[in-house]
């Protein structure tokens, strides 16, 4: 857990180090014990003269020294994602775009995670990036590239869903959703088979996030087998036939409650109102698991018509455990419900029926 931060000496140490490189290592050591550098930060502000020497310690010949100028890159990337150096230190991007080249992978990976939220300047030595020998390297240049969405982004990523590297596989998949990549569709398709499990999820909720409906039969093949995620992405596909299968599943009290939950997922995606009377039932069933009747709430606000809207605020107004549930499962939807949903929620506080 980080401590609270001894600002001047650690601003002395700061600067020292912009000066001359010096103190590189105890830079890093402090700057990772930082639990939240916000002042920090607010106090570097005012050291703004001295930024212009960053940019050339990110390209210092000492590899340490390379190391500590990018902690300090990350100490000051807010988390808005907008760097606020970017603008103050003269030639960020050239600095940037070398230390993709860095020998030391630990100096390539903070690089591409300072690109991923600060610039648009190395989109093109980004997609260099992705064939880094390092598979650290090559996860945080996915990161990045989903990020920035380079041109020509989609055709680099398709090979790397065959990486010898399973959490490269991983994030390949989770880009190419990010970036709605329909090209990609049926090595998505085939990746829901792979052996390694986290592999098939990251494709299958790929497949969810980019809705292409070649992808229907591979996931409602994929429903119940170990592979999580693959009846909410068969909802999200927006297919009718989606419909009777996630239904059937919510209704069989022979699925697990974890299964039942994600198909009530998946209707609400689909937000069809023929499944109105099946969620009013989950809710109304005593016997059914608190967070299956909180995402039926959920999905019948999806619906958003006058019956639905009508069954759950009769159900806030009753309290009760079923007011209860149905509080909470609105409680994080947002719009007009968040209010009256927190306000049930607030006069239940520390009661739990189960």
């Amino acid at each position: 857990m980080g401590r609270e931060p001894d600002t001047a000496p650690l601003l002395d140490l700061v600067r020292r180090f912009l000066r001359d490189g010096s103190h590189a290592r105890r830079l890093r050591r402090e700057l990772r014990a930082l639990g939240n550098p916000t002042r920090v930060v607010d106090l570097l502000e005012a050291e703004r003269p001295r930024w212009a020497a960053l940019g050339k310690l990110l390209a210092h010949e000492r590899g340490e020294v390379r190391l500590a100028a990018a902690a300090l890159f990350l100490v000051v990337l807010p988390p808005t994602g907008e760097h606020f150096l970017h603008a103050r230190v003269r030639g960020v991007d050239r600095a940037l775009a070398r230390a993709l080249g860095d020998a030391s992978p630990a100096v390539r990976r903070v690089a591409l995670t300072l690109i991923s939220h600060a610039t648009r300047g190395v989109s093109a030595r980004l997609l260099d990036a992705l064939d880094d020998r390092d598979p650290e390297a090559r996860r945080a240049a996915l990161d990045a590239v989903a990020r920035l969405r380079p041109r020509g982004a989609i055709a680099r990523l398709r090979p790397l869903l065959q990486d010898e590297q399973p959490a490269v596989r991983r994030a390949a998949a989770s880009a190419l959703g990010r970036l709605g990549a329909r090209t990609a569709v049926p090595r998505l398709i085939a990746m829901t088979r792979d052996r390694d499990a986290g592999c098939a999820s990251a494709a299958i909720s790929a497949l969810g996030a980019i809705g292409d409906a070649r992808a229907f039969d591979a996931l409602r093949a994929r429903i119940g087998r170990g592979r999580e995620g693959a009846a909410l992405a068969l909802g999200m596909l927006g297919d009718p036939r989606a419909l009777d299968v996630l239904t059937r599943l919510a209704r069989d009290e022979g699925s697990s409650a974890k299964l039942q939950r994600e198909a009530v997922a998946g209707l609400m995606h689909l937000a069809d109102p023929r499944s109105r009377a099946l969620l009013i039932s989950l809710i109304d069933d005593p016997q059914r698991v608190r967070f299956v009747r909180m995402q039926a709430a959920r999905a019948l606000a999806r619906i958003d018509d006058a019956p639905s809207r009508e069954f759950l605020r009769e159900c806030l107004a009753e309290g009760g455990e079923r007011g209860y549930d149905v509080a909470r499962g609105l409680s994080t939807y947002g719009g007009e419900w968040s209010a009256e949903a927190n306000d049930v929620v607030s006069r239940y506080e520390g009661w739990d029926a189960d």
